[in-house]
């Protein structure tokens, strides 16, 4: 579930990512393509993690780019407090809809990730196996509520898939599964059967939500809406609309929490004390949230997705030399033993 929650945050689960990517409409054809790539990339970042069995994403980075992991690290960093801003700015703006006093909200949400990071990587954990479930559920529950209405936009309900697509499916795929790479690598000793199957039902978790999000958006013009999905349920019933801002506000904490972790693991290293540090990343993150929650998904995220392909590129570099050096021995103690 946490590599679930690391890819569905507001972004996500308001349609608002897959339209800015991949227009609107949108081909159905990514769905199973984002299925696989969630699988392949998990895969690679908790082998990684199995490999050099450390919670310190600098030792991470030291692996994966040697010298240059100090690079590593202030991007990765980076691009967790992007993501931590962008989810202050959503939380904000949707509690801003029924009680409009901007600062409760930021604070509601502080304290909430304070306690949480606090605990480390078992409360995460915990959290997300609890709140993951609720939200795939509902979002799936109204994306075919939605499909029963009266189709609006899209007769075909399918957008064009060709060259362009697959250059923003793999910046969509980096983008998304950089932060979850902070985790990902930092968890440690786990066996080949468990990243098996963590990263496979990741992969078919969140492709079939991703198809039904398609099919859903596609039936209504939502290619200039913030959040195409509360839109969609606002033009069904109340129920609905509210139901969608509980999964929006769920989905954004659950991402803040990934994304706060990584933050505090990397100044803790500092401080020595992970209050003091969530203290001071709440404080640099509440304030780059006024910069607004769209213009982040639409011109930032982007922009993250072509560094990720670095970084995800360095770690399919560091597996293939392992293996190799793997190899290397293994022929180096036959040969000692035809010696013998």
């Amino acid at each position: 579930m946490l590599i679930v929650s690391s890819v569905i945050g507001a972004g996500f689960a308001s349609g608002r990512e897959i339209i800015s990517f991949f227009s609107s409409p949108t081909s159905i054809i990514i769905a199973p393509l984002i299925g696989v790539g969630i699988f392949l990339i998990s895969s690679l970042f908790l082998h990684i993690g199995s490999k050099l069995n450390t919670n310190c994403l600098t030792t991470v980075n030291k692996a994966l780019l040697g010298k240059a992991h100090f690079a590593g690290d202030g991007f990765l960093l980076a691009n967790s407090l992007i993501v931590l801003s962008a989810m202050f700015a959503g939380f904000s703006a949707l509690g801003n809809m029924f009680l409009d006093v901007p600062i409760v909200f930021p604070l509601i949400a502080a304290v909430l990730c304070v306690l949480i990071v606090y605990t480390g990587t078992k409360g995460l954990l915990k959290v997300n196996r609890f709140l993951m479930p609720v939200v795939i559920i509902s979002l799936v529950a109204i994306s075919i509520v939605s499909m029963q209405g009266r189709d609006s936009y899209s007769s075909n309900g399918n957008g064009v898939f060709g060259f362009q697509t697959i250059g923003f499916l793999f910046l969509y795929l980096s983008m998304n599964m950089l932060l979850a790479s902070t985790v990902l690598t930092t968890m440690g000793k786990i066996s080949k059967k468990e990243v098996f199957i963590s990263s496979a039902l990741a992969g078919v978790f969140l492709g079939i939500l991703t198809l039904f999000l398609v099919i859903a958006l596609n039936r209504y013009d939502v290619s200039n809406v913030e959040l195409p999905l509360l839109y969609i349920a606002g033009q069904m019933h109340l129920s609905i609309y509210i139901i969608v801002i509980a999964v929006l506000a769920i989905s954004i904490l659950t991402t803040m929490f990934i994304a706060m972790n990584a933050l505090v693991a990397w100044i803790n290293n500092i401080f020595k004390n992970r209050l003091y540090s969530s203290i001071l990343v709440l404080l640099i993150a509440i304030s780059l949230s006024n910069l607004g929650f769209s213009g982040v998904v639409r011109f930032l995220y982007p922009v993250i997705g072509v560094l990720g392909l670095t970084y995800i590129t360095a770690g399919i570099i560091f597996v293939i030399r392992q293996k190799r050096m793997t190899n290397q021995l293994q022929m180096t103690e036959k040969c000692d033993k035809l010696n013998k």
